[in-house]
């Protein structure tokens, strides 16, 4: 059986609709009645997350005795 081509029923633009939207609205009733592709809405694409960079962390310096750095500065001095 071949397929019968169906026309869709658009509703009217919205009240206070811009001038911009009724253009936009006539031009698709318009391929409709002349049964042309009717344009597909094209699919948002999502954005990927950054990744975070972990921050190294600091090493931290080994203390010395003080009494060995008290016996070196006296070995020094001597």
């Amino acid at each position: 059986m071949a397929q019968r081509a169906t026309t869709k029923i658009i509703n009217p633009p919205p009240p206070g609709a811009t001038t911009y939207q009724i253009c936009d609205y006539v031009a698709n009733k318009d391929a409709i009645m002349n049964k042309d592709i009717v344009k597909k809405k094209k699919k948002k694409k999502k954005k990927k997350k950054k990744k975070k960079k972990k921050k190294k962390k600091k090493k931290k310096k080994k203390k010395t005795a003080t009494n060995n750095v008290d016996e070196k500065k006296k070995e020094k001095r001597k």
